[in-house]
């Protein structure tokens, strides 16, 4: 599958192989690349890092919603690892989302509902990014004044849109790694 699968090295994609290209292709922009990882890096992280022992046990071991979570979870995470990847491998998410829309839900309150609202506030952020990542895709590739300081912001952009789908797949790996772990020490059912 891997063989066949497309294999898109453009900054409209993302993915760990999507790193390398991207700072081999855009040498003269690196500075805000690196802004921009920097960036949303330590913002996704900080958003996360008070809630990361619970996000070890926040995957009910048995349910429809952790059938889901899982499906989704590994096969995300398998994409994010092997390949580039089209916005549209997203729609994998959409498994996820049910076990971060459980944790944030505030009636009765969850336990761990400041970690359901982090991820998803994180998830569409990421989604929303494109928005203005196309605008100044858009703005750079013309010929005016607005050009250079479009791709520089459009770096930044990627950076921080990057690093946040990468904090999410390593949240996502951590929470199915606990389940995992969890349902082992379960032994069969």
């Amino acid at each position: 599958a891997l063989s066949i699968s497309p294999r898109p090295s453009t900054v409209f994609a993302f993915g760990v192989p999507l790193f390398p290209i991207v700072w081999e292709q855009l040498v003269e922009h690196r500075t805000w690349l690196l802004f921009g990882f920097l960036v949303g890096g330590v913002s996704s992280i900080s958003l996360l890092w008070p809630h990361r022992a619970a996000l070890w046990t926040s995957l009910p071991v048995v349910g429809g919603r952790s059938i889901c979570a899982v499906a989704g979870g590994t096969s995300w995470i398998f994409c994010f690892l092997a390949t580039t990847n089209f916005p549209y491998r997203v729609v994998l998410l959409l498994l996820v989302l049910p076990w971060w829309l459980a944790l944030g839900e505030t009636s009765p309150p969850a336990r761990d509902a400041g970690l359901g609202r982090r991820l998803c506030a994180l998830f569409l952020t990421a989604l929303w990014l494109a928005a203005p990542k196309f605008w100044f895709a858009e703005l750079s590739l013309g010929l005016s004044v607005l050009a250079a300081g479009s791709a520089s912001w459009l770096m930044i952009i990627v950076g921080v849109e990057q690093m946040i789908w990468l904090v999410l797949t390593v949240a996502i790996g951590v929470g199915l790694t606990g389940w995992a772990w969890r349902r082992w020490r379960m032994g069969p059912a």
